[in-house]
């Protein structure tokens, strides 16, 4: 029987990613980095997705 986890790997990945995006975004548009933005929106963005689409981040464990 297969079970499902989360594969820590590409969510730790789209975070960062998304978190990057948000800094240089906020560097080039505004001039100035909001560490709060940068923290939360990632984390939001991630929480949608998996909401959405869950298995975007499982990956398939054998017993």
């Amino acid at each position: 029987m297969s079970q499902q986890k989360v594969d820590i790997k590409k969510v730790t990945f789209m975070l960062l990613g998304f978190g990057l995006a948000k800094v240089l975004y906020d560097y080039l548009t505004a001039g100035a980095i909001d560490v709060r933005g940068v923290i939360f929106v990632p984390i939001i963005t991630l929480g949608l997705m998996y909401f959405v689409d869950k298995d975007r981040f499982m990956i398939k464990e054998d017993d």
